[in-house]
C-alpha cells in the first residue's frame, strides 16, 4: 500500500467518526430529557408509614383508602373493606416511583400534565404528604410522564407503573362478602321458598332445630360454614336499578347467620345477624347470580357458590344412622330373604333366619379350694377341649364369632352416604331385617334396635330404613349380613 492510499483511508475514518458524533451523540426530540441524571427516588415517604392514599380520576371521581389496623378501608366512593394486597401494591407503586430524567417545564402540556389522567396523594402517619400528577405514556418509548406537586419539571418514569396506578376503584375493594370466620358463627338459617332450616351450635356440636330437632353432621357443617365465609364477589353492580330487577326481593335463597351464642351471650351484647340474599342469574349463561349482604351493595357471585349453600335438612343431618356398642349386645335376630337370580350365577330364592345369643359365663361362688389329687407330669392322650364360642346359635350350637364380631363392628357406627326423601325402590332386591337387643350401659337402660336393609342385584349402594329415615350406605354391610354365622 502506498503513502497516498494510507492518507485517503485516514481521512475517511476521521469523517465517519465526526458523522457519528454529530448524528448519534446528540438528542433532538421533544420527549428527550434536557439533562440526564442517575435514577432517583421521587417520593421521600416509606410505604409502611402511609396511612391514607387517594386517587382522583380524570372524570373527577375519587378513591380514598385509609389504613385500618393491619388492613385498609375504603371511604370513597363507598365505605367498604379494601383488598389489602391490592392496596399495598398501589402504595408500593407510588412510593417506589423512580425518575430516569426530566423534561423542560414548558413541555408540561405536550405530555398531558396540564390535564392529568390521575392525581394521586399519599399521607404518612407523621403528616407528610406527596402528590403525583400522572400524564401521558410515550408513544415511542417505555416512558411515562409524571409531575411531583411543588416541582416545575415533568419527571420520566417507567410506563410499567401506569397499569397499576390507573386501575379502577373497584379493583381495591375487598371482594370478600362475609367478615367472619367459621369458628365465630354460632347459628345458621337457610330459607328456600317456604322451607327454612335452622342450625345452632351447642357446645362443640351442631344441632338442627328446625324443621325438627336432630344432630347435624360435623363434616357437612364444616363445608357449609366454609361456603358462607368464602363468598366472594365476581363483580360489583354499580347501576341504580332497584333490587327487584335482580330478583333480590323474591330471593332464590336467603342465608342468615349470627356470631353470638344465644345460650351464653346476653341479647344486648349480641352482634346483629348477617343476611345474604341470592337473586336471579345475571345472564342466560347462568354462570353468576346476583346477591347482596344486609341489603347493601349488589354483586354477582359464581352460581356454584350459591348452589353449595342450597342444603336440605337431610343433607346436613348426622350421617351416623345407628351406633351400638358391641360389648353390650346380648341378642341378635337376622332374617334374610334372597331373591332368585340367573345372572351372574343361578341362585334359587332362599329365606334364612339366625337367632344369636351371647353365651352366659358361669359364675363360681366362694374361694377356689386346692386340689387333693396328686399332680402328675404324665402326658395325657386325651384331646384338648376347644374353648366355647362367645355366641350361640339357636338350634345349632356354637356360632362363628368372627362373623358376629364383623357385623357388630360394622354397626359401631353404621353411617349413611346420604339420606333419601323417598321410600325403597320396587326393584327386586335381597332383604334383611336385623333386630338387636342391647343391655343397660353407661347409665342407659336396655334398648332394642330394628334395622331394615336392602341390596339390589346391581352394584349399587345398599338402602335401608331406621327410625323413620331412609338412607343409602356402603354395600359392604351386605357382606357382613350374608356371612355364615354357624361355626
Amino acid at each position: 500500500m502506498n503513502f497516498k492510499t494510507t492518507i485517503v483511508l485516514l481521512v475517511l475514518l476521521v469523517a465517519i467518526g465526526i458523522y457519528f458524533v454529530f448524528n448519534h451523540g446528540s438528542r433532538s426530540t421533544s420527549e428527550t430529557p434536557t439533562n440526564t441524571q442517575a435514577v432517583a427516588k421521587l417520593i421521600d415517604i416509606d410505604s409502611g408509614s402511609v396511612k391514607q392514599i387517594s386517587v382522583t380520576y380524570a372524570d373527577g371521581k375519587k378513591l380514598v383508602i385509609d389504613r385500618a389496623g393491619a388492613g385498609w378501608k375504603m371511604t370513597q366512593p363507598v365505605a367498604a373493606p379494601a383488598d389489602t394486597f391490592a392496596v399495598e401494591q398501589l402504595v408500593s407503586s407510588v412510593t417506589g416511583l423512580q425518575s430516569h430524567g426530566q423534561l423542560p417545564a414548558d413541555q408540561i402540556a405536550s405530555v398531558g400534565l396540564d390535564h392529568p389522567k390521575l392525581t394521586i396523594q399519599i399521607t404518612s402517619g407523621d403528616g407528610k404528604t406527596a402528590t403525583v400528577h400522572v400524564g401521558d405514556k410515550s408513544k415511542i418509548s417505555d416512558d411515562l410522564y409524571v409531575q411531583i406537586e411543588g416541582k416545575s419539571q415533568p419527571e420520566i418514569v417507567s410506563s410499567g407503573s401506569y397499569d397499576q396506578l390507573s386501575k379502577a376503584a373497584d379493583t381495591y375493594r375487598s371482594k370478600k362478602l362475609v367478615d367472619a370466620s367459621t369458628d365465630q358463627i354460632q347459628s345458621v338459617s337457610l330459607t328456600q321458598g317456604n322451607q327454612t332450616i335452622k342450625i345452632e351450635k351447642k357446645g362443640t356440636s351442631w344441632t338442627i332445630t328446625q324443621p325438627t330437632e336432630m344432630p347435624a353432621d360435623d363434616s357437612e357443617m364444616s363445608s357449609l360454614l366454609m361456603a358462607i365465609t368464602d363468598l366472594n364477589a365476581a363483580e360489583f353492580v354499580n347501576d341504580p336499578s332497584t333490587p327487584a330487577s335482580y330478583g333480590l326481593t323474591t330471593p332464590v335463597e336467603t342465608v342468615t347467620f349470627t356470631t353470638g351464642s344465644p345460650a351464653t351471650t346476653a341479647p344486648a351484647s349480641q352482634p346483629a345477624p348477617t343476611t345474604i340474599v341470592f337473586g336471579r342469574y345475571d345472564s342466560v349463561l347462568q354462570k353468576n347470580v346476583y346477591a347482596s349482604v344486609n341489603n347493601g351493595t349488589i354483586v354477582t357471585i359464581p352460581a356454584s357458590s350459591q348452589t353449595s349453600l342450597a342444603k336440605t335438612a337431610l343433607d346436613l343431618r348426622d350421617r351416623k344412622v345407628i351406633d351400638v356398642d358391641p360389648a353390650v349386645v346380648e341378642h341378635i335376630t337376622l332374617k334374610r330373604n334372597h331373591v332368585a337370580t340367573t345372572q351372574p350365577t343361578t341362585r334359587p330364592a332362599e329365606e334364612t333366619e339366625f337367632v344369636l345369643a351371647r353365651r352366659q359365663e358361669s359364675k363360681m361362688i366362694g374361694p377356689v379350694l386346692p386340689s387333693t389329687q396328686p399332680t402328675t407330669t404324665q402326658a395325657t392322650t386325651e384331646p384338648s377341649t376347644q374353648p366355647a364360642s362367645k355366641w350361640t346359635v339357636e338350634g345349632g350350637g356354637d356360632s362363628n364369632d368372627a362373623a358376629v364380631d364383623a357385623l357388630l363392628t360394622a354397626l359401631h357406627p353404621l353411617k349413611a352416604d346420604k339420606y333419601l326423601d323417598h321410600g325403597p325402590s320396587t326393584q327386586p332386591a335381597d332383604d334383611y331385617v336385623l333386630t338387636i337387643h342391647a343391655g343397660p350401659t353407661g347409665g342407659h337402660g336396655a334398648a332394642d334396635y330394628t334395622l331394615h336393609l336392602r341390596g339390589s342385584l346391581a352394584p349399587a349402594p345398599a338402602t335401608g330404613d331406621f327410625n323413620g329415615l331412609t338412607f343409602e350406605t356402603d354395600r359392604a354391610i351386605l357382606e357382613k349380613l350374608d356371612a355364615n354365622f354357624k361355626k
